[in-house]
Order: C-alpha cells, then sequence, then structure tokens
C-alpha cells in the first residue's frame, strides 16, 4: 500500500474564512467509498495509481464490500473528517506485529490549512491504542517529498531505510508449468466487481500470495518470488499482457527489473509522536482527540 500525503505544518487561516467551517472526526461508514477513493487515489504520483487499489475506479464498491469486515485485528481501520454531509480527509491505520502502520492520509486544501489533518491522525492513533497497545508508528514517504520527510523527523520519527517498487515484463513461457493455482475462480469474480484481486500460487520454491491490480500488473511482496522460475511461467501463461510488480528490497532484483518508485520508512515511539504532533494544533476544540460517536458505530472500530 502507499504512504501518506498531505501532512504538516501549514498557515492557518483567518477568522472571517474559518467561521463557517466546521469540522468533525468520525469513523468511516457506509456511503464513504466514493469520497475515500477519491481522496486515497489522489496520494500516489499519477503514474503510480494503476499499481495501487486506489487506481481502480470500483475501489469505492470494494470499500462499502469489505466495511463491516474490519472487526478483524488485522483489516485496516480508516477514519474521515467530516464537514456537513461531507467528507473531507481520510486515514487508514493498520495494526501489525505491535506496530501501527499509517497507509494512507490526505485531506483536502481547506481543513488542512486548519491542522485538521493532524487531528485525524491523532485521533487515529488513539482510537486504534484503545484495541491494545503499540509501541510505535510507522509510515511510508515517496523519495522527494522534502518537506514530508522533514515532518516525520520532527515528529519524532527515525529513518529505518529504503523500500523499491520494482516492475518486468513476464516474458518467460519456456518450460513446463509446474506448481498449482488457487481461488483463480474466485479472483475473477471479485475482479469484475472490483478491478483487483489476488490468487495464490503454490511452486516447489514457495507459497504465493499474488495480487492483480487496476493496472496490468501481478504484485508480489515475497523477495523469493522474484528469482522463482516457476512462478514467473506459471503468471505468464495467466495473462501474458501483465507484467510483475515487487515491492520490497530497495535493491535490485536483477538486470530484467526497472525501478518505478523508491520509498523511506520512519518510525517513532508512539507517546513522542502524540506529544510532538500537540505542537500543530491550534486550537483545541470540541472534537480535539476524539472520535465522534453515532447511533450506529462501525464494527471493530
Amino acid at each position: 500500500m502507499a504512504p501518506e500525503k498531505t501532512m504538516g505544518p501549514e498557515e492557518t487561516m483567518g477568522p472571517e474564512e474559518t467561521k463557517h467551517h466546521v469540522w468533525h472526526l468520525d469513523i468511516a461508514r457506509h456511503g464513504d467509498g466514493e469520497a475515500i477513493g477519491r481522496l486515497f487515489g489522489a496520494v500516489p504520483p499519477a503514474s503510480l495509481r494503476e499499481l495501487t487499489i486506489w487506481g481502480s475506479p470500483l475501489f469505492p464498491r470494494y470499500f462499502e464490500d469489505t466495511l463491516d469486515r474490519q472487526d478483524d485485528p488485522a483489516a485496516p481501520g480508516v477514519f474521515v473528517l467530516r464537514r456537513n454531509a461531507g467528507v473531507e480527509g481520510a486515514i487508514s491505520v493498520r495494526s501489525i506485529n505491535g506496530e501501527l502502520v499509517l497507509d494512507t492520509l490526505n485531506v483536502e486544501p481547506a481543513p488542512r490549512t486548519q491542522f485538521q489533518g493532524i487531528r485525524l491522525m491523532v485521533a487515529a492513533i488513539k482510537a486504534k491504542l484503545q484495541a491494545g497497545p503499540h509501541d510505535s508508528v510507522v509510515s511510508d514517504v515517496f523519495a522527494g517529498r522534502v518537506a514530508l520527510e522533514n515532518f516525520h523527523r520532527s515528529i519524532g520519527g527515525v529513518w529505518q531505510g529504503e523500500k523499491g517498487w520494482w516492475t518486468r515484463s513476464l516474458d518467460d513461457t519456456s518450460g513446463g508449468l509446474e506448481g498449482k493455482v488457487s481461488g483463480l475462480a474466485e479472483a475473477d469474480s471479485q475482479h469484475e466487481r472490483w478491478g483487483f484481486s489476488s490468487i495464490r500460487v503454490q511452486t516447489s520454491s514457495g507459497d504465493y500470495t499474488v495480487g492483480r491490480l487496476p493496472g496490468p500488473y501481478f504484485r508480489v511482496t515475497d523477495p523469493v518470488a522474484v528469482h522463482d522460475q516457476q512462478l514467473i511461467r506459471i503468471l505468464a501463461s495467466l495473462d501474458p499482457v501483465r507484467g510483475l510488480l515487487q515491492t520490497g528490497p530497495a535493491e535490485s532484483p536483477g538486470l530484467e527489473w526497472t525501478r518505478v518508485a523508491l520509498l523511506g520508512r520512519f518510525k517513532a515511539n508512539t507517546d513522542t509522536i502524540l506529544e510532538a504532533l500537540k505542537q500543530y494544533i491550534v486550537p483545541a476544540s470540541a472534537t480535539d482527540f476524539k472520535i465522534m460517536s453515532s447511533p450506529e458505530p462501525h464494527k471493530g472500530m
């Protein structure tokens, strides 16, 4: 998945500009899919959008279909910033191995100038902490976004290293197709409905979950997969038009691979980041650091 886009210190608007702007923090609900898809889809560079699920025009349908599954602790929690009936900001946060991973954050310009993106970030972290302790918060930033990198450092983020997105064509169809593909029929149905899907491929070298992206690529995350020629041949036979995207180490997997993106990872102590974020919030309001309640709370939040 992609990193957050719009965070950091911005100038505040004057009183006359802000008095009609009232935002509140909320959990994502049915009907929010269109707005969340628009916000998250704007995070990656345009050239990379089709390499994410947010690049699918059917993402809102996926969001609505899977919203009630988020009672799974491993599922991302999605929180939004509302004004009147509209969604003007959204964040996705996951819990992985005791860490909170900030998948994606994007906020419209008007609330961003009022530091509402920071409020949303803090509220999402605190909401996830209610489910259990998390010692650290991690986030990925696309290379070249210097202001965002500096922002993460200013709130206690420590540089953890880089990871790359690499692509190659699938032109190796020689040899036998030794292996097993599972879940293809279900994946075909999902792809028709959502614009992306995943299958399971087993070879003598490994057992892989392979994504089929909105763009013309399969996706793997296991570093072993890039060297598994049985896997390469199976994927080429399934869809010779698709290429292969590997997200993982920054080092090149081989001469046939082209790097399309580089991301840096930051990690911060949870208490440190929450304390540091206070410097960007002015002044406190009734919705400060809280997720608004409602008669029908979303499951798992």
